[in-house]
């Protein structure tokens, strides 16, 4: 009887997760082998054996949750030095930027071109950004094709004070870059500890996603040109 009433919950409990619609922001992984979300604001975990849809407004990206996460893994430190594209002066040492001075033009950036492949998930973090005076920048991950505003296709807001921590997963073919944008004319400002690394696992409130149910392929199903780096998607959870 105990049994029999253990099965029966076990059957609701899932039959309650079927359809279940959640606001999520997270971050995904788009790359063939390694797709996966990480990070998200809504613990995956229940949801492991599920098709997982998610919708940025417009398109969708669809596939099936494989098993949680055991926490994020980072490849290889990419930001060895910066270009300095137009400040006027740059004092650099290895990857932190000591000392940027600008005196009038908002259109100049300190970048690195990061050369990543299509679907990476990127994070970038600063250890402390610290403003001395004048206009706070900008933080920009995106594609090189939108240089040298790059308000499309990227994720930016401006340099907090002290730690900074972004992630981006590329979406073109043109290739990445991380960089900070003179946001209005003067600024002087120094940016210490920057690293930039391909997320590799997922966090534990994070999934790794195969492309069919009960499958050992770490693929998405399908992806209608959703954008990655949306600020939240719509998850919709069905059986399959």
């Amino acid at each position: 009887m105990l049994q029999q009433y253990q099965c029966k919950r076990r059957i609701y409990a899932r039959r309650r997760l079927e359809g279940t619609l959640l606001g999520l922001t997270a971050k995904l992984s788009l790359v063939n082998g390694t797709a996966f979300i990480t990070s998200p604001s809504v613990d995956l975990r229940p949801y492991i054996g599920y098709k997982i849809t998610l919708n940025d407004g417009t398109q969708n990206l669809v596939g099936y949750i494989k098993a949680a996460g055991t926490g994020e893994t980072l490849g290889d430190e990419i930001i060895d030095t910066w270009i300095n594209a137009g400040y006027d002066t740059l004092t650099l040492s290895g990857s932190d930027i000591q000392s940027a001075i600008e005196a009038s033009s908002d259109n100049v950036m300190a970048r690195k071109d990061s050369g990543q492949s299509m679907g990476n998930l990127l994070k970038f973090s600063v250890t402390t950004f610290t403003k001395t005076s004048g206009s706070t920048p900008y933080i920009i991950l995106g594609s090189l094709g939108n240089l040298p505003l790059n308000t499309d296709s990227s994720v930016y807001y401006l340099a907090a004070s002290g730690s900074n921590t972004t992630y981006y997963t590329q979406h073109s073919a043109i290739g990445t870059f991380v960089g900070f944008r003179n946001n209005a004319g003067v600024a002087n400002w120094s940016a210490i500890g920057n690293s930039l690394k391909q997320v590799l696992t997922p966090s534990a409130t994070g999934v790794t996603i195969v492309s069919a149910q009960g499958g050992t392929t770490y693929n998405w199903v399908s992806d209608g040109g959703i954008n990655p780096n949306a600020t939240s998607f719509t998850a919709t959870i069905t059986e399959g």
